[in-house]
């Protein structure tokens, strides 16, 4: 029953890692500050984990982005 309220997530399913980034304002969006989460991130820079998530969600600031990545090893 509860696997009906799980949410599936494109991201999940194919083995990808969710970053957070800091990055610059500009066209290069270059990276300022890398964190697996948004509360480490947010602790990383002095800024509320709430800060980050809605200025992605909302993209009010295009300061922090989100990217998937894949960490697996190749053998």
């Amino acid at each position: 029953m509860l696997e009906q309220y799980t949410r599936k997530y494109k991201w999940a399913e194919k083995n990808l890692t969710p970053l957070y980034l800091m990055v610059t304002k500009d066209k290069y969006e270059l990276p300022l500050a890398v964190a697996d989460t948004a509360d480490e991130l947010g602790r990383l820079v002095g800024v509320d984990q709430s800060t980050i998530i809605k200025s992605i969600t909302h993209r009010k600031n295009s300061k922090y982005i989100r990217i998937y990545v894949d960490l697996e090893e190749d053998e």
